[in-house]
């Protein structure tokens, strides 16, 4: 690889990472706005093209490059990526957020009213949807999924470039141990649940104490936009400290990071204040791109994050706040030494070049799982990826340089060890059969849990002054609401007041109200409020699921659904009790809205 090369590949790398931010500032913020955080985006990214540098040449065999891009394009392939293959129940999240910024205008706007008076905009970190996003809009959702494929497999190759650019060298082994990359989970749960997992099971969990630092392989499997953007932006800004010892662009490259994952962000931080001092000169942090660049993005960044509704904030606190600490505390110390306790001892010598990156690497790991962010502490598990391919960078360095046969022959032990979780990944991709996991549609279908997440405030800062006007956007068409349709009772052994939409059982019945309108072929979407004190209360398209089942109903629940009519399918609804004679109670619908799809 020699240098021309190599600048090409820094091109297509600032590209890669600058196009999604790029399509956000023109599809989400106003004309003037857009255009001077557009301009600041090009100005840093020119910069960055323009630094030529001189670069160690790497000898490449035509053989392995092959084998090592064919492997790569398999290993996405596996991940569900495109919707090739199985996809892990993440994807019901990837393809919901991918379908509304293909189907909705930017910047995404939900409307829940009939009016449309009472919207709230989508505020989520987007970036790695984009590219696709755009794909689709232009040539339907199959190129749209091809698109997330190639794009996915661009930044695996542009990762593993720049990875090899810090080691200094290019071994088609290197690939496997990084998609093999694991901590001993397999140990771990042995060891607390007492039993062998399944084949296919999701080991990452095991230390019940919300924390987990998973295989690259399981970033890749569930969470593409932080695995992709965690690696690229890691070895960029460790290239750039360790190799070519620049600093006119860290805080550039980081302040890029924002929109693609805040909690990669988060976590390049610490890696950010060590590379202020492998610098040549410190004058240079001062650049334009680092200053100018850096700060226009985040300001506008920054405000559409503060748009989100702070669901997941409302889920924060210590660790001994959401479990038995006391009791968990030694999982938790069982979970250091089998993900990198071991791993740091090994890796340590006295010598060790960067060794500082190491401590600090292990350090964040540690502290990290004390204060929990998220139901599924999002911000524990994520922001460690940076840390993580720190220590996976020291591991490769160590066997590249093979000082100790005894030290080298431990790490491969542990190696192995560790591959069970990736291979288990995998195996779940060979042996389940149901390929696509799209059971959301779109995010103004999701558990209201769930939505929260993804569901920003009516009125913000962001959406008043900076987001574009939305007075003219194409919204989703009312196809029907409550008072639209004449209903009739369905069922026996219950009391109905069809004026009113109220079902009453006082034994269990399959009872309810029946839609005398025929919905025609496509795709719906519903939002019912619906209020009592019932057990298996629903909405269901008659004769074929319930597109909204609550279990128990004490009160008043605002619940979204799906309704999918075609050939095959009857296009009327049920409002009422039961399911196998089990719905038992009071209860009404206060609100039924239906939105026409496509």
């Amino acid at each position: 690889m020699n240098n021309k090369f190599h600048n090409i590949v820094k091109t297509s790398t600032i590209l890669y990472l600058s196009l999604p931010i790029f399509l956000f500032l023109i599809g989400w913020l106003n004309p003037t706005f857009s255009i001077l955080a557009s301009c600041a985006l090009i100005i840093g990214c020119v910069l960055f093209i323009r630094n030529k540098e001189e670069t160690q040449h790497i000898e490449l065999k035509w053989y392995s490059v092959v084998f090592g891009l064919l492997l790569v394009f398999l290993w996405v392939y596996l991940s569900g990526t495109g919707g090739f293959a199985y996809q892990n129940s993440d994807y019901s999240k990837h393809n919901a957020i991918l379908r509304d910024l293909i189907h909705y205008e930017w910047p995404v706007i939900y409307n829940y009213s009939t009016d449309y008076s009472n919207s709230a905009p989508l505020v989520y970190y987007v970036a790695y949807y984009l590219p696709a996003a755009l794909a689709g809009k232009l040539f339907g959702w199959t190129i749209a999924n091809v698109t997330m494929y190639l794009w996915t497999v661009l930044g695996v190759i542009l990762s593993l470039y720049w990875l090899f650019r810090i080691i200094g060298k290019f071994k088609l082994s290197f690939i496997l141990v990084f998609i093999l990359f694991s901590g001993m989970d397999i140990l771990g749960g042995i060891l607390i649940d007492k039993s062998l997992p399944n084949l296919s099971d999701h080991l990452e969990w095991w230390a019940k104490v919300l924390q987990q630092y998973p295989s690259f392989t399981t970033l890749l499997f569930w969470v593409p936009q932080h695995a992709i953007s965690g690696w690229l932006f890691t070895s960029l800004l460790v290239y750039n400290s360790w190799v070519s010892k620049e600093s006119k662009f860290n805080v550039f490259i980081v302040a890029l990071s924002s929109l693609w994952s805040p909690f990669v962000m988060i976590g390049l931080l610490p890696l950010l204040f060590l590379s202020f001092f492998s610098v040549k000169s410190y004058k240079a942090l001062f650049s334009v791109s680092n200053i100018l660049s850096a700060s226009v993005l985040l300001f506008f960044i920054g405000f559409y994050y503060l748009a989100g509704s702070g669901a997941v904030s409302s889920n924060t606190g210590w660790i001994w706040n959401h479990i038995d600490f006391l009791e968990v505390w030694p999982n938790l110390a069982l979970l250091y030494v089998l993900e990198f306790g071991l791993l740091f001892i090994l890796l340590y010598r006295k010598s060790l070049e960067h060794k500082i990156w190491l401590f600090v690497a292990v350090f964040y790991m540690s502290i990290v799982p004390i204060y929990i962010v998220g139901g599924n502490n999002d911000f524990g598990t994520r922001s460690i990826i940076p840390s993580l391919l720190v220590l996976f960078i020291f591991l490769i360095s160590s066997l590249k340089q093979a000082s100790s046969k005894v030290r080298s022959s431990l790490l491969v032990l542990l190696l192995i060890i560790g591959t069970v979780t990736p291979i288990m990944e995998i195996s779940r991709t060979l042996t389940k059969h149901n390929q696509s996991s799209d059971g959301w549609f779109t995010i103004f279908n999701t558990p209201e849990d769930y939505r929260n997440q993804y569901i920003g405030k009516p009125t913000s800062f962001f959406l008043n002054y900076l987001a574009k006007d939305d007075s003219n956007r194409a919204v989703n068409p009312v196809e029907f609401t409550l008072e639209m349709g004449n209903w009739s009772p369905y069922g026996m052994n219950a009391t109905f007041d069809v004026n009113n939409f109220e079902v009453i059982a006082e034994d269990k019945v399959d009872a309810g109200l029946l839609l005398s309108k025929h919905f025609e072929k496509g795709t719906y979407l519903l939002k019912a409020v619906i209020s009592g004190k019932a057990e298996n209360v629903h909405i269901s398209q008659y004769g074929i699921h319930k597109i909204i089942d609550i279990p128990l109903l004490n009160g008043e629940m605002e619940v979204f659904g799906l309704l999918r009519v075609n050939d095959f399918s009857e296009g009327t609804l049920v409002f009422g009790l039961g399911g196998w004679g089990t719905g038992i109670g009071e209860t009404k619908l206060e609100e039924l809205i239906v939105y026409k799809w496509n």
